[in-house]
């Protein structure tokens, strides 16, 4: 199992525009598993999922992961792009994320 930071934005000011400023801070940690999308099945199902490149696995339904959030993991981070309930049945989710730049 691996541990994973959740991020979630938060204000942090505004700029000489007026605009917003955003910066992530670690609001979670929480354990699962995470696999690499090959561009099968997985990635075509459902369109917002189609840029994701890996699905994070955890158990922990206390996860409160958004598309605006992001995950860090071994010094990598990632932006969530989709979460999921399989099946509604309340067993696990999946967390799928792309590479942040």
């Amino acid at each position: 199992m691996m541990a994973f930071n959740l991020l979630k934005p938060t204000s942090n000011g505004e700029n000489e525009l007026g605009q917003e400023i955003f910066e992530y801070k670690q609001v979670a940690v929480f354990l699962g598993y995470m696999d690499m999308l090959d561009g099968s099945e997985s990635t075509d199902k459902l369109a917002n999922i189609a840029d994701s490149t890996h699905v994070i696995l955890t158990k922990d339904r206390t996860v409160n992961a958004e598309i605006e959030d992001k995950i860090e993991v071994n010094g990598k981070t990632y932006e969530v792009t989709y979460v999921d309930d399989p099946v509604n049945i309340g067993h696990h989710l999946e967390i799928y994320v792309k590479g942040a730049h």
